[in-house]
């Protein structure tokens, strides 16, 4: 699968216009624990047409960061209701408070 990021996205993997990233993968952007897990979950909503809603994923940066995020990702169908792509839907959680509560519940 390839990336299509919403407008900001981008700037923040380092590109300078989104068509920098018309042909990157989640292997570019994140430790390969965290793409590995990203395209397992792609390869199994491709597979069964189902979608994933509200899962907490754990984000390992390339420098070793961590974040977490809220993520939904839906299969994107043609006319003839062919699976033709992913829509990733992704919202970070920040506040530290609720980092143990979230943990908890990825775990």
């Amino acid at each position: 699968m390839q990336s299509a990021p919403a407008a900001p996205l981008p700037s923040l993997w380092g590109l300078r216009i989104q068509r920098n990233c018309s042909e990157k993968t989640d292997f570019d952007f994140w430790s390969p624990q965290t793409a590995q897990e990203a395209f397992r979950d792609e390869q199994q909503i491709i597979r069964t047409g189902q979608p994933m809603i509200g899962k907490i994923e754990k984000l390992t940066h390339p420098d070793g960061r961590v974040s977490w995020d809220y993520t939904t990702k839906l299969p994107l169908k043609d006319s003839q209701g062919r699976i033709i792509g992913i829509c990733d839907v992704a919202f970070p959680i920040r506040a530290k408070r609720l980092y143990p509560s979230f943990h908890r519940r990825a775990l």
